[in-house]
């Protein structure tokens, strides 16, 4: 499950994060690539927590049937010479449902928070390579498809990267979250882009420049010692055709 603390780090690092500060460039797979990762895993959340859940449910229920049992073995056979050990076990098994319960009522309180937090941090990892996917039209594309590749239409790859809209068997999805793309200290799989290495083809895309252009009208305007940005940060603009991305691979915080 993905944890509290990974949560409160990766959001107070993106608040704190900055950016660095070219002709109508698209945006290289290196930093699009790694958003969609992201929130693969992230969109893992309900699944895990459907099947934790299910899983709590399941063990009431048999508690529950075993206490019932000994209960009804006890009252047929008052005579027997297990009769008073079956009552014992009876509310012993009570005992652990009782604790089982309280147990579920955190559990519930704590899952419904991380899966609110995950789905938004989701949503907001998604919609801007989404967005951005769309803005090249019909001609010309905002997305390359291969990591360190400057060419190539990268609109195609994206549901292979799963930056597509939800589907419902992606809630159910009870995989575990992958550890080579997301665990307790960081996000391996997600470095940091910053100067014009996000930059990738050129004569494409208007979104990331405010420059009159080669093929397409500008896009955002950035001004002088402002920045741009997008998905809580993990996408920021500071200069002209320069999407950065923070370093994720290392949230750990001194004495965390």
């Amino acid at each position: 499950m993905f944890n509290k603390l990974m949560v409160s780090q990766l959001l107070t690092t993106l608040l704190i994060i900055g950016a660095v500060d070219g002709a109508n460039h698209a945006m290289k797979a290196n930093i699009w690539e790694a958003q969609c990762e992201l929130a693969t895993q992230l969109r893992k959340t309900p699944g895990q927590t459907k099947n934790k859940l299910g899983n709590l449910i399941e063990f009431l229920k048999t508690l529950n049937m075993i206490k019932l049992q000994l209960q009804v073995y006890a009252a047929a056979y008052p005579t027997s010479e297990y009769s008073d050990g079956a009552e014992v076990l009876a509310a012993q098994a009570a005992k652990l449902s009782e604790e089982a319960i309280g147990t579920a009522n955190s559990a519930i309180d704590t899952t419904l928070s991380v899966t609110a937090i995950t789905a938004d941090l989701a949503v907001a990892l998604t919609i801007p390579i989404m967005t951005i996917a769309s803005s090249g039209g019909n001609s010309n594309y905002c997305l390359n498809s291969k990591v360190d590749k400057n060419s190539g239409n990268g609109e195609v790859e994206i549901d292979y990267a799963y930056c597509k809209a939800l589907e419902l068997d992606t809630l159910q999805n009870t995989d575990g979250m992958d550890p080579d793309a997301i665990n307790r200290e960081d996000f391996p799989k997600h470095p940091a882009a910053t100067g014009s290495n996000g930059q990738g083809q050129a004569s494409q895309c208007g979104m990331f420049t405010t420059t009159v252009g080669v093929t397409n009208n500008p896009g955002i305007k950035i001004g002088g010692g402002d920045t741009f940005t997008m998905g809580y940060g993990t996408i920021t603009m500071a200069a002209d055709d320069q999407p950065n991305t923070p370093d994720l691979t290392n949230l750990k915080q001194a004495g965390s």
